[in-house]
């Protein structure tokens, strides 16, 4: 039975879903079997007695898990306040658990479906703009990328970039009210989903040749996607009187200074103690990437076109005020990883980018699995 040219084009996200998801969840049930992970009472265990899910439930996922399992009590702890987090990702995850059981499983469920739903949206998304070949190139960049672990583990990542990719999608088809909808998604789900409006924004002023008067009367339909972060501040509001809770809850999790952290860094690597790599080494490596995702943009904002370089920049350079997580920032901006696929047109370049994002995959996912902090 010969298969059909579209269901042959979308074999790419299903393989590089499934390939990549597939390769991680061994590795850290493997790792589990073999590797000792830290212990101690702050490391705690979702699954205790199964190694093949235990993984992917670490740090903030537990705050998922809470909110999911008794709502928001906006009582600051040593470690954070739960107000920080956007409300979509714990509200999934508590429906689904009515239906499976396990709040941790459900948020596995969750991150990996978006994920591969992301994938697909995002090679039609390339697909139709840029062709075939870069479509394919930068569903795969992406499935590997060195936080990519992140799209399949208790974090609100992969569902935050399905609803970014299909917004952009349905907002290049001219279906400005799901494109306002999927926005609005974005924007109850990470607090600098309201970027998305931006971008989106620009995309039918783009394609009306940057006239006013050309612009369709539909694309305010795009304004829809304001109803998202409203809708929390809202809450905020008469759940807990400040519409800002969201932004104010932050100074629970500690001060943050680049300057300091920075000084930090160079005077580690000035004494000598690069040779243990640990934060240092990661705080430095984090840095890098941010400044490596502005040059990209940049190299290429004639291909990637305006509505996605401002896009890009408006989520990158708010991850410098806490740099150290830019990795994990940085994996929901798709047109970064278009950008990288035309840096890589040549098949040397694309697959030694492939096996580097690949190696630094392993490394990281090993070391969140075992409790050791990389973004």
């Amino acid at each position: 039975m010969e298969i059909s040219p579209k269901v042959r084009e979308y074999s790419v996200p299903f393989k590089a879903f499934f390939i990549s998801r597939a390769g991680l969840f061994l590795l850290i049930y493997l790792t589990l079997v073999f590797f000792p992970v830290q212990s101690g009472h702050k490391y705690w265990h979702a699954f205790p007695g199964n190694r093949f899910l235990d993984g992917w439930a670490r740090f903030d996922s537990g705050w998922y898990a809470r909110i999911a399992r008794f709502g928001y009590k906006n009582i600051p702890t040593r470690n954070g306040q739960d107000t920080n987090f956007f409300p979509m990702d714990p509200l999934l995850i508590r429906r689904l658990t009515k239906v499976v059981g396990n709040v941790f499983l459900s948020g596995i469920i969750i991150s990996n479906t978006c994920f591969l739903l992301a994938l697909m949206g995002l090679f039609r998304l390339v697909r139709e703009r840029n062709g075939y070949d870069l479509a394919r190139r930068a569903v795969y960049l992406l499935a590997f990328n060195p936080f990519s672990f992140f799209f399949s583990a208790v974090y609100a990542e992969a569902l935050f970039l399905f609803f970014l990719v299909f917004a952009f999608l349905f907002c290049e088809q001219g279906r400005y009210l799901l494109a306002g909808l999927f926005s609005a998604g974005a924007g109850v789900t990470r607090n600098l989903g309201i970027f998305a409006l931006i971008g989106l924004g620009l995309v039918p002023l783009r394609q009306s040749g940057y006239r006013w008067k050309r612009l369709s009367p539909r694309a305010l339909w795009l304004l829809v996607g304001l109803a998202g972060p409203l809708a929390y501040m809202i809450f905020l509001a008469v759940r807990f009187e400040d519409p800002f809770l969201f932004i104010h809850a932050q100074r629970a999790w500690g001060a943050f200074n680049p300057g300091k952290i920075l000084d930090y860094v160079f005077r580690t690597f000035r004494y000598g103690a690069v040779r243990l790599w640990g934060y240092p080494v990661l705080f430095l490596f984090h840095l890098l990437l941010g400044l490596s995702a502005i040059f990209l943009v940049l190299k290429e904002r004639k291909a990637l076109g305006i509505p996605y370089v401002v896009f890009s920049l408006l989520l990158v350079l708010p991850g410098f005020l806490r740099f150290t997580s830019l990795g994990r920032y940085l994996i929901v901006i798709f047109p970064l990883f278009v950008a990288l696929g035309r840096m890589t047109e040549k098949r040397l370049a694309y697959l030694f980018t492939l096996s580097a994002e690949g190696a630094l995959l392993i490394l990281f996912s090993f070391l969140f699995s075992h409790w050791f902090w990389v973004a």
